[in-house]
C-alpha cells in the first residue's frame, strides 16, 4: 500500500508542477515571445557531432582512400593499356569513378547516412563486378578491400542518427 501512496504523490506532485508552470506561462507571456535560441540548455553542435563524428570521418577517410586509389589505378592500367583510345578510355573512365567517390564523401558532410550508403552500394558492386570479371582479384588488396567495408558499415547506424538529428534542428 506504501508503494501506492507514494507514486499517487508523485503524479499530484508532476501535475501540480505543470499546472504552476502553465499558469506562470499563461501570465507571463512577454517572456516566452523574447526567448532566443541562446536561451536553450542543449548545445547544438554537441548533439549534432559528438557522439558520431569518429565513425563517419573515418568513413569518410575510407571513402576519400577509396577515390585515391581508384585514381592512381587508372593512371597505371592507362599506363600498361595497349593502344591510345583504350589507354584514354581507361583513364577517363577511372577518373570519373574517382571523382564519384570525392563527391559521395562530400556530400556525405550534407547527407551522412546517403553518402556513405551509396559509397558502400557503389564500392560492392564494383568488387562484385571485379571478382566476376576475374575471380583470383578477390584476393588483391583484401585487407584495404575489408577495412573499406568495414569503416563504411560501422558508420552507418551513426549516420542514420546524425542525419535524423540534422533533420530535427534544420540542418539539412
Amino acid at each position: 500500500m506504501q508503494g501506492c501512496h507514494s507514486i499517487c504523490r508523485q503524479i499530484i506532485f508532476k501535475n501540480l508542477s505543470n499546472l504552476v508552470i502553465f499558469q506562470y506561462m499563461t501570465n507571463h507571456p512577454h517572456e516566452i515571445q523574447n526567448r532566443t535560441e541562446e536561451d536553450t540548455i542543449f548545445d547544438e553542435a554537441e548533439l549534432l557531432n559528438k557522439p558520431y563524428d569518429k565513425s563517419i570521418r573515418n568513413a569518410r577517410i575510407a571513402i576519400y582512400i577509396i577515390a585515391a586509389a581508384q585514381f592512381l589505378m587508372g593512371i597505371f592500367q592507362a599506363y600498361y593499356t595497349e593502344g591510345k583510345a583504350e589507354s584514354l578510355g581507361v583513364f577517363v573512365l577511372t577518373s570519373a569513378l574517382s571523382l564519384a567517390y570525392v563527391g559521395l564523401a562530400l556530400y556525405s558532410r550534407k547527407k551522412p547516412f546517403n553518402g556513405i550508403l551509396a559509397a558502400l552500394i557503389v564500392y560492392g558492386l564494383f568488387v562484385v563486378v571485379d571478382l566476376v570479371f576475374d575471380p583470383a582479384s578477390i584476393f588483391k588488396g583484401i585487407l584495404l578491400k575489408a577495412a573499406v567495408i568495414y569503416y563504411l558499415a560501422k558508420a552507418l547506424g551513426d549516420a542514420r542518427e546524425m542525419q535524423a538529428a540534422m533533420k530535427t534542428f534544420g540542418k539539412s
